[in-house]
């Protein structure tokens, strides 16, 4: 098995598609022994086990023995109330925040992101350089969802430090759905939701004075079977948001860049043909994956694969290996933004599909041609090696992207 705490660098990825090749064809559905939790590799199993929830409970919570995390509130186990619901609950849950990722809302962003995006451009404009993570890929979808949320520009800072910490506290899977003694990191991370609970603590008690045109004001309206919702359950709703909507794009525009840089002929037929970025996107989703995994719960005894998971199991969905599978993915190996059809699981499938994917979708679409436009000659500085985010358990994310451009004239 390859450990994804191993993988350091951008060069190392090639060992772990290396390993979902051999697991697809020797052990499609494999139970490993240190952590008893099933691992499921092939497209079909994997996108059975996202959209089941009849058979794969999101609810980890309520049904794994884990030991508490103290303090508990706002914990890591506070926010997964939040996001490990089955039906019917899920559905009430999910309808609170869909306005705010409803067609014509995300549409109403589209000036405010070719605004931001300029002045992130005119920034770096003179340097003729720039990272591409810290520059760009982050503060766009940060202050996106800070606007959507209600958080002001000058506190991003604070939460993308607690956000990055609350990552990297996801190890091991032993440890993760332990009943035993939690490591230093993942008790810092849990003390960082503990930071951003007690920030946004106190924005919950100032729009309960006055409220505002952001969500959580809604979510301080919104009720829940004929219930107001608690305070926890508006802040975890809020960290989920912040993080999770940042992270994505964040992972999504830094990998477009180093895919883009080793396939120049797409950024040329880019700066061309901007109306191709549809399809660049999705096949970096699919040749990416920026979350490399999704952990469910067998709520019964199930046949997968020739195998059979027993209830009460814990099942990671690799997503990363399906969207490498050549079953449904010809070729998968070679990045071609042509690809049709491209069915990737990255957002997930069926209920628990990603909220926020069309949101993610606008920020690339309007990112990528404008940066292509006003950075000729944009290209990858490989003087040192990409390295990974500490975060490798869930999610994948560079750390640092540095590039260089000649820029356009004004």
């Amino acid at each position: 098995m390859v450990t994804l705490q191993s993988l350091e660098t951008y060069k190392d990825l090639q060992s772990l598609y290396d390993w979902f090749d051999e697991m697809r064809v020797t052990q499609p559905v494999w139970l490993d022994e240190s952590s008893r939790c099933w691992h499921v590799f092939r497209y079909e199993d994997v996108k059975r086990v996202l959209s089941d929830h009849t058979s794969f409970s999101a609810d980890l919570l309520a049904r794994v023995p884990m030991a508490p995390v103290a303090p508990s509130r706002s914990s890591f186990f506070t926010l997964a109330r939040i996001l490990s619901i089955d039906p019917p609950r899920h559905r009430l849950y999910r309808d609170l925040v869909a306005s705010a990722f409803a067609p014509q809302s995300i549409a109403n962003l589209s000036g405010r992101i070719k605004t931001i995006v300029q002045e992130l451009i005119d920034k770096v404009r003179p340097l003729g350089k720039m990272d591409m993570v810290e520059d760009l890929a982050y503060p766009l979808p940060a202050a996106i969802m800070g606007a959507l949320v209600g958080v002001s520009g000058e506190d991003w800072p604070f939460f993308n430090r607690c956000a990055n910490i609350m990552i990297s506290g996801m190890v091991s899977d032993s440890e993760m759905f332990s009943t035993g003694p939690r490591s230093e990191g993942f008790l810092r991370a849990s003390r960082s939701i503990e930071e951003m609970a007690d920030f946004l603590e106190g924005l919950v008690e100032d729009r309960r004075k006055q409220r505002r045109d952001d969500m959580i004001s809604r979510l301080l309206d919104a009720e829940v079977d004929g219930k107001k919702l608690e305070v926890d359950e508006i802040i975890s709703f809020c960290i989920l948001f912040l993080t999770a909507g940042s992270i994505t794009t964040r992972s999504i525009l830094g990998l477009m860049m180093v895919y883009l840089d080793e396939n120049p002929i797409w950024q040329q037929r880019l700066r061309d043909q901007p109306e191709l970025v549809s399809g660049v996107t999705d096949e970096v989703l699919r040749y990416g994956s920026p979350g490399w995994r999704i952990s469910r719960v067998a709520a019964k005894e199930v046949e997968l694969g020739g195998m059979t998971i027993p209830e009460g199991a814990v099942t990671w969905a690799w997503i990363a290996s399906a969207n490498r599978d050549p079953q449904q993915f010809p070729d998968p190996a070679r990045f071609d933004p042509g690809r049709s059809p491209n069915r990737h699981l990255t957002f997930g499938h069926g209920i628990h599909y990603c909220i926020g994917a069309p949101l993610a979708r606008l920020e690339v679409s309007i990112v990528l041609p404008m940066i292509l436009e006003q950075f000729p000659q944009l290209r990858v500085l490989h003087d040192e090696p990409l390295e990974l985010l500490e975060s490798r358990t869930i999610v994948y994310i560079l750390k640092r992207i540095p590039v260089a451009f000649t820029p356009s004239k004004v």
